[in-house]
């Protein structure tokens, strides 16, 4: 069952998503939130199958649209560029924010199915980082488990040569391989990026969680996505899993429009209800 709704947040943004959840059940279910990568959307390619698969195995998944990926709605079509180009990672953090806070204070539909204790938060690419930086800042909101699929782990995850164009110029773009456009970048993005910087690494942040953690990683993703995770798995942190999937690239082999589930895709499914039913003690 899959039901849309919209979460306004404090500063006037709506966020625009999707809650999942088993057609039969007996008692409240946990709940995993679902962020998406650079360029992307809550319903590309594989993110509602996901959900789906998650949904038929007990959980209940909400997937949402940032307020600054540039779509207004549920739908793919980037209508707001203007709030692409200055979306960044503290913005994304006060949406993961206002949603968990949403979930907590029972303000989303259905919240009498779901165990408000017993909130997990995904994140893929982009999405990890930005769910990462936020389980850094706001541990006291008692997420159960941070899930990282194929994580961006670094504040500079773009060509360096855009860095320097909006450093130079104050605006640079990047390219759309599905609507073959090129996407506007602004300001904000880096200055953002030099705050961060200015603290913390993301990596650090990850080593210094009191939340569990668990990393799964795809073997033939772009080599600086697997040597950050090998580096951690060598590190042997008491708080973070790590799972390889073999024949797996950035998007566990799907695409968007959606082909059909690939049996690494199957495999993030079935390793993340691994995951979640040991650390519940099932």
């Amino acid at each position: 069952m899959a039901e849309n709704f919209i979460v306004e947040t404090t500063e006037g943004y709506k966020l625009h998503a999707t809650l999942f959840l088993p057609e039969t059940q007996e008692n409240t279910v946990p709940l995993m939130i679902l962020a998406y990568g650079f360029k992307g959307f809550k319903d590309w390619g594989m993110f509602p199958y996901i959900a789906e698969d998650l949904a038929e195995l007990g959980f209940s998944v909400v997937t949402f649209n940032f307020s600054g990926n540039g779509i207004s709605g549920h739908h793919d079509v980037y209508d707001e560029l203007h709030k692409f180009a200055a979306n960044t990672f503290h913005h994304e953090v006060l949406d993961i924010k206002h949603m968990i806070e949403a979930v907590q204070n029972k303000e989303i539909p259905e919240a009498d199915k779901i165990d408000t204790n017993r909130i997990y938060l995904a994140g893929h690419s982009r999405g990890g980082a930005s769910a990462l930086l936020f389980q850094s800042m706001y541990e006291d909101l008692k997420v159960q488990g941070l899930i990282l699929l194929n994580s961006v782990l670094n504040y500079r995850f773009l060509p360096e040569t855009l860095y320097e164009e909006l450093q130079a110029t104050g605006a640079s773009s990047v390219y759309n391989g599905r609507t073959k456009s090129d996407m506007p970048l602004h300001r904000p993005v880096l200055e953002d990026v030099l705050t961060l910087e200015t603290g913390i690494s993301l990596m650090d942040r990850l080593r210094r969680l009191q939340t569990s953690v668990f990393i799964i990683q795809g073997e033939l993703d772009q080599a600086y996505f697997v040597e950050r995770v090998e580096k951690l798995k060598r590190e042997n942190l008491a708080h973070v899993d790590i799972a390889f999937i073999p024949r797996a690239g950035h998007t566990f082999e799907t695409q968007h429009p959606f082909q059909g589930r690939t049996a690494e895709m199957n495999k993030v499914v079935t390793s993340i209800t691994d995951w979640i039913n040991e650390a519940e003690g099932y």
